[in-house]
Order: C-alpha cells, then sequence, then structure tokens
C-alpha cells in the first residue's frame, strides 16, 4: 500500500456481518464538541471540558507507555502525537477525523495522514489504557520503519502487512489470555486456520489479529525477544514481508509458517482429542445471519430471544425451538429510535412470566433503556 492515509481500526468484530459503510447510511454529528489542548512531553491530548479528568489520565498513561515502547522499539518518535480522547463510544463514532462510520466493533484507530490516534472510554480504565498501548505501537511501527527507509534512501513506503501489525499490537499490549487461545483453537479445530501466505482470507477479521499475536508469540519464542528490532533494522532490505524476515532471521517465511502450525497442532490437539464440536452434540437452532447472546425465557421451553444481523442489520429475534421462521421483534439501525442495538456490548433480559423484554438502545445520540411488551 503506497497511501499513507490508511487507518489501523481495532478490534473489528462484526466487520463481515455489519459493514460500516453500509448503503444508505450517513454518519451524524450530533453534538457540536468545543476542543481543549493538554499538552505533555510527547502529546497533544485533545478533548472537550467533561473529559478534562479522562484527559488526564491517558496524557499519564500515554507518557508511560510512550517509554516503555522506546525501548521495546529501540526508537523513538520525534514528532509530537495528537491523541484524541472521547468519554463515550457515542461520541467516538460522530469523530470526524476520519469518513468512515465506525462499528461498535472499533474501540479505536490510528490514522497516519496526521499521526492521530482517538479512543473512547468504554467503561473499562484497564481496557482503555490496553487500547491506548495498542494504538501507540501503530503509531511506533510507522514511524519506525518510515524512518529507516528514509535513511537508507528508499523512497517509496513499505508497510507492514495488517496480519503483522495488528498481531505485534496485540502480542505487546496485554499479557496471552484465554480469549486469544479459544479463538485459535477454534479456528484449528474448524479446520478454519489460514496459513500467514493465506491471511488474506481473513483480512481485517478478530481471527486475524488472534492469529497475528500467535504467530508474534511464536516468532519471539523461535528467534528471540529482539527479533521484531532486527525485523525493522533491516526493512530496507526486502520488498516484501518475507524478504525482509529471510535477512533479519536466516529463515524463509515458509518454513517458519510450517513451523508454526506445527506447534499449534502440538500445544491444542491434545486437549481437543476427547472432545466432540457441537455439531456432533447439539442441533443448530439459528440458520440465517450472525446470531448472538440468546435470552431463553423462565418457563418456556419453545422459544428464546437473541440478536440477530441481517444483511447488515441488527435485529431482536424470537426463536422457536420447533424450527419455524424466526418472528423480528424489534427491527434496529433502519429508524432513529432504534440507531444501534448495541449487541457487542449489552444483552437482552426477559420477566420470569416471559411478557416483558428489556434492552438498551442509542436513539438521536443517546442510550435508552427499553421496556418491550
Amino acid at each position: 500500500m503506497r497511501c499513507l492515509a490508511w487507518v489501523a481500526l481495532g478490534w473489528l468484530l462484526m466487520a463481515s456481518a455489519a459493514d460500516g459503510q453500509g448503503f444508505g447510511r450517513n454518519k451524524v454529528q450530533y453534538a457540536e464538541f468545543a476542543w481543549r489542548k493538554m499538552e505533555t512531553e510527547h502529546f497533544d491530548v485533545y478533548f472537550f471540558a467533561e473529559e478534562e479528568e479522562l484527559a488526564a489520565y491517558a496524557a499519564q498513561m500515554a507518557e508511560r507507555q510512550f517509554a516503555d515502547l522506546e525501548k521495546k522499539f529501540a526508537h523513538t518518535v520525534q514528532r509530537r502525537v495528537p491523541l484524541v480522547v472521547y468519554s463515550s463510544h457515542i461520541y467516538f463514532q460522530q469523530t470526524n477525523i476520519i469518513p468512515n462510520l465506525l462499528p461498535e466493533g472499533v474501540a479505536g484507530f490510528t490514522e497516519y495522514l496526521k499521526g492521530r490516534v482517538a479512543l473512547p472510554l468504554s467503561g473499562s480504565l484497564p481496557e482503555f489504557e490496553r487500547v491506548l498501548h495498542h494504538e501507540l505501537i501503530h503509531v511506533f511501527t510507522f514511524d519506525r520503519i518510515a524512518r529507516v527507509l528514509a535513511q537508507h534512501g528508499v523512497l517509496d513506503f513499505r508497510p507492514a502487512p495488517l496480519w503483522f501489525s495488528e498481531g505485534l499490537a496485540e502480542y505487546w499490549s496485554s499479557e496471552p489470555n484465554s480469549l486469544g487461545d479459544m479463538i485459535v483453537r477454534d479456528a484449528l479445530f474448524a479446520r478454519r486456520l489460514v496459513s500467514i501466505a493465506e491471511m488474506y482470507r481473513i483480512y481485517g477479521t478478530f481471527q486475524m489479529y488472534k492469529e497475528g499475536e500467535s504467530i508474534c508469540h511464536f516468532m519471539a519464542a523461535r528467534h528471540g525477544a529482539d527479533v521484531f528490532e532486527q525485523l525493522f533494522a533491516n526493512w530496507w532490505r526486502g520488498e516484501t514481508f518475507g524478504e525482509i524476515f529471510a535477512i533479519a532471521t536466516g529463515e524463509s517465511l515458509d518454513k517458519f509458517d510450517q513451523a508454526w502450525q506445527y506447534h499449534l497442532h502440538k500445544r491444542h490437539l491434545p486437549a481437543i482429542a476427547d472432545r466432540d464440536p457441537p455439531s456432533e452434540l447439539a442441533t443448530a437452532r439459528t440458520q440465517r445471519g450472525f446470531n448472538i447472546k440468546p435470552e431463553i425465557v423462565p418457563g418456556d421451553s419453545s422459544a428464546f430471544y437473541h440478536f440477530r444481523n441481517d444483511q447488515g442489520y441488527t435485529q431482536i429475534v424470537r426463536t422457536r425451538r420447533d424450527g419455524s421462521e424466526p418472528e423480528v421483534v424489534v427491527e434496529g439501525e433502519r429508524l432513529p429510535v432504534f440507531e444501534s442495538l448495541h449487541p457487542l456490548s449489552t444483552r437482552l433480559a426477559a420477566s420470569p412470566d416471559g411478557k416483558w423484554l428489556a434492552f438498551a438502545a442509542k436513539s438521536r445520540g443517546r442510550d435508552h433503556l427499553y421496556i418491550w411488551d
């Protein structure tokens, strides 16, 4: 990719189910923000008045992480980094930093035309800190590559493949966790694990992030913790990542790919050898769309409620267990009254008698709690 204005979007959990640039959708800006600026040694932090406490926290975390990344990259970013913080995802979705519509699965982004980082508070300060760390790794990655290319007179920019840049950001911003293991193990068990050579098949998906993280873990274990520093130092010497990897490690990327997959088989297959996939043990109750977060009504064995994303729009549906056509209870993302049903961050709740259904939804720029009869 030769254009410098590409964007690293975080956690695209529903990229394939709900295209953020769907037909007929516009980015609506409900509020006029009176921006303020807070300066630190390396950052210009932009916020609005009500967010001053969050901005101060973000500034402190950013400086701490900047010092950590200077050591890991053996490099410093000499320009000032614009950091834009939002107190909620609803405000974040109104950003005009980039024109793209931002799905709820996007936890932050880094745009490289002006080098700005933007992220909202999701309600969890540890998660906010992790996402900030993730995005700053993108800032350092881009700057490190650009600097080494310029130092050696290479005029065309050679970006890292997305699986590597996102995998490295995941690897350095968080500790190994059960979620990442689950994603990779499930892909392996279901025969959906994608090799490095075919990573384009899952481009931009959550699986790509977690496979990239797994690859970076294995890369450090196989070639040493300084392997990433060696890759960046030799970035100018090859035109493709495969060439750069071979120069930096002495191993072909194809051979490394095979070794990584063999490692995953040895690690995960024994753990699932005596287990069966859900398709062998149960009957699928949903057939259409992307279905998540079922809510079973106590005492009602005939049906259940859940979110369904069908053709890019989220609905609340009631699915009967006899296999008949599901009933659409609430149509989301088509009218201002239900702009978003928040399927990733909330869940449904049914009353014990099944007469009432509670859910949260975004309407005209604010979140509301609805009780549905």
